[in-house]
């Protein structure tokens, strides 16, 4: 009876400080993590802005190409040019989608960040 009350009275203490270590430790870190996420989430913008404008280079190219083919009277290239540029567009607009979200994602990590700062959004 007695090993049993006195290992209650040291593993209970024992294992109530290693499990709020581990919860302090958390909130620790957890700021780089917001950081960190917000890193990931401005590089990934600039990814995204990068291939916006790669692909709104590539819809012009393919539109003079078009007009090209149109007035030269070659149906078969434009065909093709049009249907490279719908491609394009489908992908500019997802692309475009996506952009928003990340802003938006962006936005809200900040607020997160800011939140124990006194800081509104």
């Amino acid at each position: 009876m007695r090993i049993s009350k006195l290992s209650a009275w040291i593993l209970i203490p024992a294992g109530l400080a290693l499990s709020g270590s581990s919860a302090m430790a958390q909130g620790y870190y957890g700021d780089r993590y917001d950081r960190q996420d917000l890193r990931e989430d401005r590089r990934d913008l600039r990814k995204d802005y990068a291939q916006v404008d790669r692909l709104r280079a590539d819809i012009s190219r393919d539109q003079y190409q078009l007009d090209r083919a149109w007035r030269r009277g070659d149906r078969n290239q434009a065909r093709r040019l049009q249907r490279d540029i719908d491609r394009d567009q489908r992908k500019l607009d997802a692309l475009l989608r996506d952009i928003s979200r990340d802003r938006r994602d962006v936005r809200q990590d900040q607020g997160y960040q800011n939140w124990d700062r006194g800081y509104r959004r």
